[in-house]
This record gives structure tokens, sequence and C-alpha cells, in this order.
């Protein structure tokens, strides 16, 4: 079924990649701008809270071990096709194919260079001339960087404000 949701993948680039070249670079600019941004925003806030200790750091076997248990429960008994089986392997295909892509267009990049990025080309999208052009782009990640620092630190404090307030309770 990966094979199918690849192939779809494939479809998918060769039908809109010629009509990409038709769409005002302008409004290609602003979504893919705004796109990246939000994502970007989402990976940095969740880096930022991860980083200050507020939120912990991914368990990949306690989810490996949900997923198995969940899916275990959805298998299907009898001949046939696991729709289950199958209906996963299509979607976990699809997300890692997207992501991959996404990740290719948004130049390899994460958090605080995907949140420069995207700011940049809304900027550029609505003509807004960037002073020093791409150079730019420096100030933006240095800027977003900066912010980030600052947020981890405020983070921690209130995490750490949490905490003692909750062992005066105790």
């Amino acid at each position: 079924m990966g094979g199918t949701a690849l192939a779809l993948l494939v479809l998918l680039a060769l039908a809109l990649g010629p009509a990409l070249t038709r769409i005002p670079r302008d409004l290609v600019q602003v979504g893919i701008g705004t796109l990246t941004l939000l994502f970007g925003m989402r990976w940095l806030r969740k880096a930022i809270l991860r980083t200050a200790g507020v939120i912990a750091l991914h368990d990949e076997d306690a989810a490996f071990a949900e997923e198995t248990a969940l899916l275990r429960g959805l298998a299907g008994i009898g001949a046939g096709w696991d729709r289950a089986a199958v209906s996963t392997a299509f979607k976990i295909t699809m997300i890692e194919g997207i992501d991959v892509v996404f990740i290719v267009v948004a130049l390899g990049t994460a958090g605080t260079l995907l949140c420069a990025f995207g700011t940049f080309w809304v900027g550029q999208g609505i003509g807004l001339h960037w002073p020093g052009e791409d150079l730019s782009l420096l100030g933006l990640i240095t800027g977003f960087a900066g912010v980030a620092r600052v947020a981890v630190r405020w983070c921690r404090a209130q995490a750490g404000l949490r905490t003692a307030a909750a062992g005066r309770l105790a």
C-alpha cells in the first residue's frame, strides 16, 4: 500500500508542477510564506517549551507501544485484506511523503529558519522591499533565534515559579 501512496504523490507532483508556473509569483510567495511561517512557529513553540522543560521530550518507545496496541485492537479477523493495516500503511506513507516534500521545499530547515523564510516570503509577496534584499534573512534568523532564547528563559522561569508555588501548597 506504501507503493500506492508513493504513486499518488508522484502523480500530484506531475499534475501540479506545471500548474504552479501559471500562478502569480506574489501569490505563491504569500501562500508558501504563510504556510512556512505557521509551521515554523508551531515547531519553534514546541522546541522552546521542550528546551525549557515545560513539556516532556517525545518518548518514541511509548508512542510506538500505544499505536501498536491501538492497531492490534483494530486488526481484522478473517480472510482478505486487513483494512486497519492497509489504511495505516497508506496514511503513514502519505504523511511521511508530504513531510519530506515540505522539508525539501522549505530548504530542509525547521523552527527558526522556517519562521525567517516564511516572514521573508510573505513580505516579498505583499510588496515589501527588504533592506539588503536576501541578506535581510540573516537579520530575521537572528531575530527569531533571539526571541526563542528569551522565550526559553521566560518559560523556564514560569515553570520554576509554578513548581515553587506547588511546593508551598503541599
